[in-house]
């Protein structure tokens, strides 16, 4: 009885980050649309994602604790690499100064999916997943 109880419990955890995963997939896909639709986009280098969210508003998950089951863009590790590899497109890291360009510009934005969550800055590619970005 305690393996059909653990079988189960893992398939929801499994099921679940596959609703996440898919998610994340539909939300890089739709941000590197708008990406690609602003104007100094082809001159991008980098890519600057400001501030994260670990999960959706639409609370659909039972297994969402701590950092199991969490969105992509929940982690600094994950964010900017999750547009990547869902675009294809090579994207530097930005430099010290480019990013305090891209959180600056953010904190005088509104969050994605407002359309002011997107812009280029010369050669840096910005998405503001938050107005006020943590300072980890």
């Amino acid at each position: 009885m305690l393996l059909l109880s653990f079988a189960g419990t893992n398939n929801l955890v499994l099921s679940e980050q596959f609703r996440i995963n898919s998610r994340d997939l539909a939300t890089a896909s739709r941000m590197i649309a708008r990406l690609e639709a602003e104007p100094g986009f082809p001159d991008a280098k980098k890519l600057a994602v400001v501030g994260r969210w670990r999960e959706y508003p639409l609370h659909f998950l039972t297994t969402g604790k701590g950092d199991l089951n969490i969105s992509g863009f929940g982690q600094w590790w994950s964010r900017a690499n999750l547009i990547r590899e869902v675009s294809g497109y090579r994207l530097a890291e930005p430099g010290p100064e480019d990013v305090v360009r891209a959180e600056t510009y953010c904190h005088g934005a509104q969050p994605w999916p407002d359309p002011s969550s997107i812009t280029v800055l010369d050669d840096i590619a910005v998405i503001c997943l938050t107005s006020d970005p943590p300072t980890s």
